[in-house]
């Protein structure tokens, strides 16, 4: 899952992305780039969210008991 989503998934936009605009640069390649991109920050600030809550709560826990 790591080499997933640390080394393929963001070596595929650093990548595949600027290549294809090269080629052909459409509006189609911007909209998905700016869609892809929009996608991975709100799925990540999404995560960081539901583990900060986690370990807010967790934290809170240790200081009642």
């Amino acid at each position: 899952m790591k080499l997933l989503l640390y080394r393929l998934i963001p070596s595929g936009f650093v990548t595949y992305l600027p290549i294809e605009a090269l080629r052909s640069l459409s509006l189609i390649h911007a909209v998905l780039a700016v869609v892809g991109s929009t996608t991975v920050l709100l799925v990540g600030a999404g995560l960081f969210h539901h583990g900060l809550r986690r370990y807010a709560s967790g934290n809170l826990m240790q200081m009642r008991g």
